[in-house]
């Protein structure tokens, strides 16, 4: 896992700011903060909107936190049936 630095851990990597925003209030609920960290470029070029689900975002924790910020997002089921499309893109296979 990489580090920006001693004091921030990387819990999610890639994510879209959609995602972001539903990890960090659940962390939030739970008493651990966490920051979003994503690749720098001109909003104005797409839009706040597309700018958010194109550029990918990581979300960071202190070290000291990561293990506990793990835990809360599996409890929430998070990453379950994420990304997870039928053929169709309609939604998660077997469902009808």
């Amino acid at each position: 896992m990489k580090s920006y630095d001693e004091e921030f851990a990387v819990l999610l990597e890639g994510i879209n700011g959609i995602q972001a925003g539903m990890a960090s209030s659940l962390l939030e609920s739970a008493g651990i903060p966490s920051m979003q960290h994503g690749p720098d470029f001109d909003v104005a070029e797409f839009g706040g909107a597309a700018h958010a689900m194109l550029r990918g975002t990581n979300l960071l924790v202190p070290p000291s936190a990561l293990e506990r910020a793990r835990q809360v997002l599996a409890q929430a089921g998070w990453g379950e049936g994420l990304d997870e499309q039928d053929d169709e893109g309609l939604g998660v296979e077997g469902e009808s």
